[in-house]
């Protein structure tokens, strides 16, 4: 499936939806994997801890909010497809980082 072939989203959704390329779904999720393994992990490596300014995330931390808010768009659309009406995906990304302990964490 498509971008363009999604009958319906919820408001909030289209502001993402739309940043995407309108290319199979599968497609995406396999283009998304070679992008994955392209990354230079030993780059990451030697860049460490820092970040470009007081007060913003390392790239640690910057991959853990990615995989949380993946975890909670999965959990969303699970209660979406069940019409589950009464939710909304909302979440302090703040907060979030701070007690993620992304830091502690080494690149696989």
């Amino acid at each position: 499936m498509k971008r363009t072939e999604l009958a319906a989203n919820p408001d909030y959704f289209n502001r993402y939806i739309n940043l995407v390329e309108d290319i199979d779904l599968f497609d995406a999720f396999n283009e998304s994997i070679d992008q994955i393994d392209m990354l230079d992990i030993d780059l990451l490596k030697k860049i460490g801890l820092k970040t470009y300014l007081p007060d913003k995330w390392t790239i640690h931390e910057i991959f853990q909010h990615i995989t949380d808010v993946e975890r909670l768009l999965i959990s969303g659309t699970l209660r979406f497809v069940r019409e589950e009406n009464n939710f909304v995906i909302s979440f302090d990304e703040i907060a979030m980082v701070r007690y993620s302990k992304a830091n502690t964490r080494d690149y696989p």
